[in-house]
């Protein structure tokens, strides 16, 4: 009697944790795809880029941001004339933001700053 209330807690244990694994798991993804659709949206129809000058959105959550303060979410987007970059955003109250960028460019000219005229020129 005594090992049947202890393997149906085991059980019911076990299954808890797995339900609230998948759970978690869907509340990423839910917000993974809100933080992609507003980023899109964003560039598409705020910032007027065609779908074919965006060659990727990167969308990654980091638990470890939080412990060194950074923020939880990186969205990072690659545009098809430059493919060695990154360009940073953040999502906040259902805004984007472009927060800054990584990589390099040959004539170290960055198109898609925002805020900069024709771009930053980092000669």
């Amino acid at each position: 009697m005594k090992t049947k209330i202890v393997l149906g807690l085991i059980l019911f244990s076990l299954l808890l944790v797995i339900t609230s694994l998948f759970t978690y798991s869907q509340h990423l993804d839910r917000q993974e795809h809100i933080r992609y659709t507003a980023t899109y949206d964003y560039l598409t129809t705020g910032k007027n880029y065609n779908t074919d000058e965006i060659y990727r959105i990167d969308v990654k959550f980091s638990l470890e941001n939080l412990f060194f303060g950074y923020p939880q979410w990186t969205i990072a987007v690659t545009f098809n004339d430059e493919p060695n970059v990154n360009y940073y955003y953040q999502y906040a109250d259902g805004r984007i933001s472009q927060g800054g960028l990584s990589g390099s460019t040959p004539n170290n000219i960055y198109t898609h700053v925002e805020g900069a005229e024709n771009g930053l020129d980092k000669n």
